[in-house]
């Protein structure tokens, strides 16, 4: 009587062990959706999450620096002592200097990697928005100063961009939206915050890009604290491997023109 319950428990006993391997198997590739493997590597979505909003206060703060002088184009204008051209080149030598700087910022991204790169781009801005502020009547040393902006601006752009979707798993469209949400309000908010720091009861005139540049430190040390003290192990390898296809080899430029959808975008956004 024994044995032959013995041998009416083993095949149920069967059936569960397999089923219970079953389901550990699907919660297995479950997993492996939700967390994308890359180089060995598992890295949690909120990760991507939280890259694409300290990209959003980065880009906000490059927007800000870039449209913050709209307001305040008539008293540069009496201060440098320059024609209305002048004061135009002033605007628009950041968004030169940008175009310019940006194939070179996405090569150093692919040689020493996206926290490099984000983090110079960062300590170029607070450098420049610093010489910015202390310029007085000089134009050239203004002019300088938001041309080295503009090196600062490609950096953010390309790096940044780059580190959220090395880090995004299958949702890169909605964290660059997040991410790229920073440009659109700086852009829009920037003259009227350059035109209230510029009043005499908030900053004054001289004291509007010290503000910007205290501003600017302070994102930049919140870059430093989650690039460098709070992004896990496994997300770093993943910045490590900017550049990298899908075999792990780099992909050059040439590479990357050759693929349609490319030239798709670039038509698009022209």
């Amino acid at each position: 009587l024994a044995q032959e319950l013995c041998i009416l428990w083993q095949q149920p006993l069967k059936v569960l062990c397999a089923t219970t391997k079953r389901i550990e198997l699907l919660l297995m590739q479950a997993d492996s959706q939700v967390r994308e493997p890359f180089g060995g590597t598992e890295v949690p979505k909120r990760w991507a999450l939280f890259c694409a909003i300290v990209q959003l206060f980065s880009m906000f703060m490059d927007a800000v620096l870039l449209t913050v002088i709209v307001p305040l184009s008539a008293q540069y204008k009496h201060r440098f002592g320059v024609s209305d051209a002048a004061i135009g080149l002033l605007f628009s030598s950041k968004a030169v200097v940008q175009v310019a700087t940006s194939p070179f910022a996405a090569k150093a991204v692919d040689a020493i990697g996206c926290r490099v790169v984000m983090m110079g781009a960062m300590l170029v801005l607070v450098v420049s928005t610093a010489i910015y502020a202390v310029s007085g009547d000089a134009f050239g040393v203004a002019f300088a100063a938001r041309a080295i902006q503009g090196i600062g601006s490609s950096g953010v752009l390309v790096g940044g961009q780059s580190a959220v979707i090395q880090l995004a798993n299958g949702n890169e469209g909605s964290l660059l939206g997040i991410a790229t949400l920073g440009a659109a309000a700086g852009v829009l908010l920037g003259p009227t915050v350059g035109g209230w720091l510029a009043s005499p009861d908030v900053a004054g005139f001289g004291g509007v890009f010290w503000v910007l540049t205290v501003a600017t430190a302070v994102v930049a040390a919140l870059q430093v604290v989650f690039l460098y003290c709070v992004l896990p192990n496994e997300a770093l390898v993943k910045l490590r491997n900017t550049g990298a296809g899908e075999d792990g080899e780099r992909m050059g430029l040439r590479v990357v023109l050759r693929d349609p959808k490319v030239w798709l975008v670039l038509v698009g956004v022209l």
